[in-house]
């Protein structure tokens, strides 16, 4: 009778195992960060809490959370963002690894710290527009939702980025971005050939996606304690209320011209400036656009938008003519 006891206690233990093989555990929570199961039912994170296969986590607006799996593998998340633990496999003992994550929207770091061989071993990541595969490296992946948009950027080894996989489990389409690169890849299109991101822009965006970075500082801040017992969080803000000598100077003597009201915001750098990786909300939030508004004008009778089909036949007289149109 005692067989068959041990041998369920055994299967219980296996199963354990096998559940706590896919696990992560938030190491760094700062803002609104949820977690919703695969069998439902969602919670507040926080430091410790502990993620499984399937779970889906959510980042709102100013937060972030940072994400240490079992495989010592790091998530970083960004503001806005929603990414699903689709499969997360980690066997050591049989050196069976296998990672898909699904980036919904925003913006996610991976440092894949094991080392995977793209067939027997994998971790990919994918979003609505391409998917991406590596060997073990550092990268960004970001989903515009607003532009059905992928962005790759890599800093550390190479990531390949394509449209999808065939039957076989081959990427179709490949690109190979390495390290100081990234590409485009939108919805049904392959990705663009990469290109170099400039390096201070490199170096900003290194730092802004460590959700452990004091210049990503957040409300409800959160995290796992350093071990120099937090001698440095005390004295970091020492000598914040001295002032340079730049200090006296008139606000107004390193400010550039005002930008004029209505005119279009200048292009991204690049294309991978935050505020292009970070998916918006498509409600609204955007400024309009369209063409530029003009003041009636009562010389030629020109509407308040656009421009006059026809110029009045006065205008079109012999000589000279003079006509002002104010720009809002």
């Amino acid at each position: 009778m005692r067989i068959p006891y041990v041998g369920t206690i055994l299967a219980l233990l296996c199963l354990s195992f096998a559940a706590y093989a896919g696990d992560g555990v938030f190491m760094v929570v700062k803002g609104d960060i949820r977690v919703q199961a695969q069998a439902g039912g969602e919670q507040k994170a926080k430091v410790g809490l502990k993620v499984q296969e399937g779970d889906t986590v959510i980042a709102g607006a100013d937060a972030r959370a940072k994400i240490v799996m079992v495989d010592k593998n790091v998530l970083n998340i960004s503001p806005d963002t929603k990414i699903t633990i689709e499969k997360y496999k980690f066997d050591a003992a049989k050196d069976e690894k296998s990672v898909s994550l699904n980036v919904l929207y925003g913006k996610v770091r991976s440092t894949v710290n094991q080392k995977y061989d793209g067939e027997k071993n994998t971790f990919n990541i994918k979003t609505p527009s391409a998917v991406a595969g590596v060997r073990g490296t550092d990268f960004v992946t970001g989903y515009n939702r607003v532009t059905s948009t992928t962005k790759i950027v890599t800093f550390e080894g190479r990531v390949m980025t394509g449209t999808g996989f065939d039957a076989r489990g081959k990427m179709l389409n490949p690109v190979a971005v390495n390290p100081g690169q990234f590409t485009v890849a939108s919805r049904g299109m392959p990705p663009a050939p990469p290109a170099e991101v400039p390096k201070a822009e490199l170096v900003s965006m290194k730092n802004e996606t460590k959700a452990d970075s004091p210049a990503t500082s957040g409300g409800g801040d959160n995290r796992a304690p350093s071990d120099d017992g937090g001698k440095e969080d005390k004295n970091k803000d020492k000598g914040d209320d001295k002032k340079g000598p730049d200090d006296k100077k008139a606000p107004e003597e390193n400010k550039g011209p005002a930008p004029r009201e209505g005119a279009a915001p200048p292009p991204a750098s690049m294309g991978v400036s935050d505020n292009d990786m970070m998916a918006r909300d498509p409600s609204g939030t955007e400024p309009p656009k369209g063409p530029p508004v003009f003041q009636d004008c009562a010389a030629c009778r020109a509407p308040a938008t656009g421009f006059p089909q026809q110029l009045p036949t006065e205008l079109l007289q012999n000589g000279p003519t003079k006509l002002i149109i104010n720009v809002q």
